[in-house]
């Protein structure tokens, strides 16, 4: 059977790293001159801007570890990132925007998917609250992350219930 139209595959957008806020946000620039800012879906790197908790990071309780690892993450995202033109993936069971009116979406570089990045190299843990696509590959890398005390998982953790 032949198609009257040749198939073509959705374009997915691009856009230019202009601005990184921390480990999982970021400002970008599309061609169309659109400037947005993005918080990468299914992460969530230690907080810049406000206290980290005890517990809040799956039994770690050493806060002035994962203040360290908010440095490294914004580093190795300022690092991988920087000005470099990123695809701009949304994900059909995710939100277009959250609270602060970011835009959820993942972001590729150099063809790797950043959320999985941040995760193996445990820059970020994942982020449980709400349903998205890549949640069960995300939740397997974090797993094996902390077998291996990768990142923010070498951090003391609290051995009492």
């Amino acid at each position: 059977m032949l198609l009257s139209q040749p198939w073509t595959a959705t374009p997915v957008p691009t856009a230019r790293i202009t601005k990184i806020t921390d480990g999982d946000t970021f400002w970008v620039t599309f061609a169309s001159g659109n400037r947005e800012k993005i918080r990468i879906l299914g992460v969530d790197a230690p907080e810049t801007y406000s206290s980290n908790s005890p517990n809040e990071y799956d039994g770690i309780t050493d806060t002035d570890c994962l203040d360290d690892w908010v440095n490294s993450a914004t580093e190795f995202a300022i690092d991988t990132l920087s000005g470099k033109i990123v695809q701009v993936i949304a994900d059909p069971l995710g939100d277009e925007r959250d609270r602060f009116d970011r835009l959820l979406v993942y972001i590729h570089v150099d063809g790797r998917d950043f959320s999985s990045i941040l995760v193996e190299s445990g820059f970020a843990r994942v982020y449980r609250k709400y349903d998205y696509s890549r949640k069960s590959v995300y939740l397997a890398m974090e797993e094996t992350a902390k077998l291996n005390k990768v990142g923010l998982w070498g951090c003391t953790s609290s051995t009492s219930e």
